[in-house]
């Protein structure tokens, strides 16, 4: 399986069927009726009335007179080949991923509409949305098989996690403003009364 689109990818399985007891020259296998739509028919046909909740599933390609090599590449052997596709459908991965990181990360940006006094609020609001993105992408990696690469969904979640981590920033930065500019005001005031 290659997960590197995960979830918009699409997965192609091929279903090979041949004789293992009988060489090439003794039986040969072939598909009896060729196939007239990505559902199938014939030989090979899916159920139209079965669906699945996260595939959408089509029969991709049929081939004829497929040879396999035995394992101890003493025989040859004559087979078909079909080729089942399944495209993850994309409705329950926006439930799961997309809009909930979409919805944290405008959460972590309205820390920057509290005040600039209420400091300790905005970075317990920004942490807390920093860690649920973070478990967030626990489970997304949980539903999946292990992989050694990022998927698109882990990039798209730790892209979120960076813009909350700018928001965090952003609030730093203008503390330190804000406290830098109270304290030149502070010191104006002070040259004042000490002029009068």
């Amino acid at each position: 399986m290659d997960l590197h689109d995960f979830p918009v990818d699409v997965q192609i399985c091929p279903i090979n069927i041949h004789a293992w007891i009988y060489p090439n020259s003794s039986l040969h296998v072939k598909w009896l009726d060729a196939p007239t739509n990505d559902r199938g028919s014939g030989s090979a046909a899916l159920n139209p009335r079965q669906k699945m909740l996260e595939y959408e599933v089509s029969l991709e390609a049929y081939q004829q007179g497929e040879s396999y090599v035995t394992e101890d590449e003493k025989r040859i052997m004559d087979g078909v080949k079909v080729l089942v596709r399944f495209r993850r459908l994309l409705t329950y991965q926006l439930i799961k991923c997309f809009l909930p990181s979409f919805f944290l990360v405008l959460v972590g940006f309205a820390s920057m509409w509290i005040s600039l006094d209420a400091s300790n609020e905005r970075l317990a609001l920004s942490t807390t949305v920093l860690l649920a993105l973070y478990t967030q992408l626990g489970a997304i990696r949980s539903a999946i098989p292990s992989v050694s690469y990022m998927t698109f969904c882990d990039i798209y979640v730790v892209a979120c996690m960076g813009f909350v981590v700018l928001s965090i920033c952003e609030s730093v930065v203008m503390e330190r403003l804000h406290a830098s500019t109270e304290t030149i005001s502070t010191a104006n005031d002070e040259v004042r009364h000490r002029d009068e």
